[in-house]
This record gives C-alpha cells, structure tokens and sequence, in this order.
C-alpha cells in the first residue's frame, strides 16, 4: 500500500475519524459491509492504515480503504440490498456514521445496484474529488480519472452535487443518463448526455449483462466503415494513406496507396467488425475490419503470408474534427527527440510526424538513476495539435506537451502529466519538473546555465 495514499485518505477523513473513534468507544463494532470476492490483487487497510489479511467475507468497517491492482477488482456488499464493485487500478474508501455511509472514490470505478430504496433516515453517497452523488435506490457507477468524474445511471435517478465558480449547482441524473464533469485549474465544467452502449465500461458491462439495466450493442452499417484513413502503425513500408469503400457494383474494396489492394467478393457486418472474403489460386481468405472506438481502423488479414501487414490507421475525417486546424499550433515546432534533465537525462520523448493533423509520441524514462536498464519505454500513443501545444490521450487521461521558456539561443517544453498518472508510472520526479530540450540544442543549453 502506498503511504501517499494513506497520508491522503487521513487528512481528508480526519474529522470524521475523530467523530467516529469517540463514538465507538466501548462498544462492540458491529458491521453489515464486507468483502464478499475479489479477483487478483486487492489490498484492504483499516483505519490506521494497516494491511488487512483477506478472508471469506472480510467485515469491513469506517475508515477501511480497498485498493485493486491491474486486472484486480473487489466486490462489496453493504447490506442485502446494497452491491458495489470496484474497477482494477481503482483505489475507495469508506466512511460510515450510523446509518449514514459515504464511499469515496479516490481513482478508478465503482459500480452500484441498490435494489431497494433508503429509508428516511439513511443517505449513501459516492464522492470523487469534484462531485458528490447521492444515492437512494438505483443502478449505476461512478469513476474518477484524473480531473474528470463520471456518473452514469442505468436505473433509478440521483441528486449530484458539483462545485462551480465557488458555487454547489445540484445536477439531476437520470436513468440512461451519463453525467461528466471536467476540471481545469480552478475551472469545473459540467454535462449531462445520453447513454449510449460504449460509455458503459467493461467492469459494468459483465455485471448487467443478463439483467433487467444491459443496454443493447450499437449495430453498424458498412457506410459507418468508409472512408479515407492515415496510418499509424504498420509493417508495409511507406504507406502512409488506405480507403475501404464500394466501387460502382456495390462490391467492397480495399486501397492502399494509390492502387487497390484487395477487392472482396462477400462481406458482412457483426457489430463493429466487417468480415470480407476474396478468393484466389492460392485458396479462400477473409479479412476483417474493426472499427475502434476512437475512430481508427484495425486490418487482420487472413492469409497467413500477409499477416505482417496487419495495421491500425486513424481515421482522418474523426481527427480533423478533434482540433480546429487554423486554431492549432504548428506541428512542426514540436517533431524531434527531447531531452530532460541536466545529466543524462531522466526523460526521453521522440515525436515524429503522421500527418499534418497527428504526430506518434514515445515517451521513455528512468526510473532511478544508475539503472543498468537504462530507459524504460513508459507510452507510445498519437498526438494531435491543439492551440498551445501537443495533446495525448493516455489511459483516458489528457497529457500535454507545451513551450516552456526561452534562454540560450534554446526553446524549453513542458510535459503536463496528471498526478494519477505520476502516481501509476512511479518515475524520477524530474521526468515531469525539468524542462524537456531538443537533442541538438542540448549540450548548448546546458552550457549556458553554466
């Protein structure tokens, strides 16, 4: 367990600490909570911070916190009527003062179904770090990733409260409802849109599935597969654009370059996956096209001897409309490998160009100095322009490269890298406070702070 986590959960909770350790005096502490399941690595520590040995429906109490690792999840049940799950890399504690119980989601997801309605006299809310959600009696789940909470209602209807501009607004969320709320800086923004069958995540996915709250999968129609796309990682050389349309017959195609690579003589569509099949001398193949979620475009092809040439490309239309070209900067000013730290370096991000709406930034770093490992590669992922510099989107969370200050003939960039993610990747802190250099201005720069 991590001690920053502890030294956290105890200055937020120290009030309620008190007020409950004074009330438990002398008594014998009674609980309906517990852990009921968990699969993978799942830590519990009580309220003073010390590991829990894991047991057959380990009783749970206030100020107890459960952290899941990587493909980890725990599963709590609050009474008979109250049922929580947690997402892996998920990270809640819980309060609980009579018949009042508040569970805080510090990072990651929590799923709920409470299957019959608090009494008058009981409240149960799920906080994150910039939105309070009050439960009554309803299905549902609340994540907090970065500076962005979610709240998304398949049953029922919740009260949320959100703080903007200094102010708590209350924020009616329905059933089929997703609720998100953003925060930049001092600045909380807020919308509620509906719920569609791909915001519901995988961790809630397999718990309604066969229940009265499942959402039905979006289908697809070939028409959603078209169009003109830009690679982003293949095998094939140079190719840098392919299309998958229909010629004038009807019949599906595939073009790489400036020539079709394959025509298809059947294809059909399965949610977000198109099977198409060709023959040739050689025999009978079928190639598939998955449409991904953020809009790129997987290949697999079915004959083995081509296999290598599986690819992902990104869809251009999706990637114009992210970021407003004439609002962006130059993505030009920001291709090259930059360099951070004084001496060899803690950090090492390489950014090299897709097109001219996206770049493919790798970011390696050192996790101590001395490591015989050298650097370790911590992402790789594409970027994409917007007006003050370069935006990833890491494990859902927004990372940004931006101009930093100017001295020595040198540009300096800064890498933004939200506190869950310094947190997840455990690197040397001067990955994200020194100022990252371009290579061939490095020895330049550093000899002038001399």
């Amino acid at each position: 367990m991590r001690n920053r986590r502890l030294v956290r959960r105890n200055l937020f909770l120290l009030l309620m600490t008190v007020m409950l350790l004074s009330a438990s005096c002398g008594k014998n502490r009674a609980t309906t909570m517990k852990l009921i399941k968990t699969d993978g690595e799942v830590g519990v520590e009580n309220e003073k911070g010390k590991s829990v040995d894991l047991i057959d429906n380990l009783g749970l109490y206030s100020g107890y916190g459960i952290d899941t690792q990587t493909k980890s999840f725990a599963w709590i049940d609050l009474d008979d009527t109250k049922l929580t799950k947690m997402d892996e890399k998920s990270d809640v504690d819980i309060i609980k003062d009579g018949k009042k119980l508040e569970l805080v989601v510090n990072s990651g997801g929590l799923f709920f179904n409470v299957t019959k309605p608090l009494e008058d006299d009981e409240s149960m809310d799920i906080r994150t770090s910039t939105t309070i959600c009050g439960i009554r009696g309803t299905c549902g789940w609340v994540e907090s990733q970065g500076d962005t909470s979610y709240v998304g209602l398949l049953d029922g209807k919740v009260e949320c409260t959100v703080t903007v501009d200094g102010k708590e607004e209350t924020v009616r969320v329905n059933a089929k409802e997703l609720l998100i709320v953003k925060k930049d800086g001092e600045s909380v923004t807020y919308e509620v849109k509906e719920l569609t069958y791909k915001d519901v995540p995988e961790f809630v996915q397999v718990e309604i599935s066969d229940g009265p709250f499942a959402l039905e999968e979006e289908s697809y129609t070939v028409d959603d597969f078209l169009g003109v796309y830009s690679s982003t990682e293949s095998e094939y050389g140079d190719v840098s654009e392919a299309e998958l349309g229909l010629d004038d017959e009807g019949a599906l195609y595939f073009r790489q370059g400036n020539g079709i690579y394959q025509s298809y003589s059947s294809y059909e569509v399965d949610g977000n996956i198109i099977t198409a099949t060709y023959q040739d001398v050689t025999g009978t193949y079928s190639d598939t096209f998955t449409l991904n979620e953020d809009g790129s475009l997987t290949t697999e092809f079915g004959d083995e001897d081509l296999r290598h040439l599986n690819m992902t490309f990104a869809f251009e239309r999706e990637i114009s409309e992210q970021e407003e070209v004439s609002d962006s900067v130059d993505i030009k000013e920001y291709i090259g490998t930059f360099m951070n730290g004084e001496d060899s370096g803690a950090g090492r991000l390489t950014i090299s160009e897709i097109n001219p709406q996206s770049v493919n930034v790798r970011l390696e770093a050192c996790r101590n100095f001395g490591n015989d490992n050298g650097f370790s590669l911590v992402f790789e992922g594409t970027g994409y322009p917007f007006e003050n510099g370069i935006y990833i989107d890491v494990s859902g969370q927004r990372i940004e490269f931006t101009k930093g200050t100017q001295r020595f003939g040198a540009q300096s960039y800064v890498l933004n890298v939200s506190e869950t993610l310094k947190q997840e990747w455990d690197l040397l802190e001067s990955v994200y406070e020194m100022e990252y250099i371009l290579e061939e201005d490095w020895w330049e720069y550093f000899s002038g702070l001399d």
